[in-house]
């Protein structure tokens, strides 16, 4: 009678196959993740993108005069903030969400902004869009006309100036790998590292105000 011999694996070739494991997990996550935050940068270009088709809609509607902001300071809640106009045209709250902007970066806020993006000030006081004369190089939203708000920062705007600390803290420059998304003046969205849109324009601060409007007085 012939004996049943039983095959299994021996210690060694189970350290192999782990260890196989292990440098396949180390080579694919990586790739996982960059593919996931390429995705969240697609959605959040999308965001912007809506944000300014609204824009464009919102000037046709308002004899092609941006939106007008109001600041109260003490009774935050009584503040007109530049996306609540376009809500009519956006109808929706999700828009200005970006996808790689947790809720838990704005843990030392006792209140979460209503948008993860932020608006270049120019575009909040009514101005007329005959005063822009290189709207494909002005930023509208950090990420340029509307940029991407800087995490534990309670602000809807940003002011453009150099040196300001509006203009350094109040945008993230690197939410999207090394970079950030930006809306631009004629509605087109763009990835750009921080220094890139420092130029074309005045310098210290490029784009941000490519047509060297004055500063409105607040």
């Amino acid at each position: 009678m012939k004996s049943i011999r039983k095959s299994a694996f021996t210690l060694i070739e189970l350290l192999v196959v782990i260890a196989i494991i292990a440098i396949l997990a180390a080579i694919l996550f990586p790739v996982f993740a960059k593919a996931r935050e390429n995705a969240r940068r697609s959605s959040c270009q999308s965001n912007q993108k809506q944000i300014g088709i609204a824009i464009m809609q919102y000037l046709q509607d308002n004899d092609e005069r941006y939106m007008v902001v109001e600041h109260d300071e003490v009774n935050p809640e009584n503040s007109v903030t530049w996306f609540q106009p376009l809500q009519p045209y956006i109808k929706s709250e999700k828009v200005f969400r970006c996808p790689s902007f947790s809720a838990s970066e704005d843990s030392g806020l006792a209140t979460r902004p209503e948008s993860d993006y932020v608006i270049n000030i120019f575009f909040t006081h009514g101005y007329h869009s005959a005063q822009l004369q290189n709207t494909a190089e002005q930023i509208t939203v950090e990420q340029i006309t509307v940029g991407e708000r800087a995490p534990n920062v309670y602000a809807f705007d940003y002011h453009p100036e150099a040196g300001s600390d509006e203009f350094d803290d109040h945008l993230k420059k690197d939410r999207h790998f090394d970079g950030a998304n930006y809306l631009f003046a004629d509605g087109h969205v763009k990835w750009f590292k921080w220094h890139n849109t420092l130029s074309p324009g005045p310098a210290g601060v490029g784009m941000h105000n490519r047509d060297s409007l004055e500063l409105p007085e607040e």
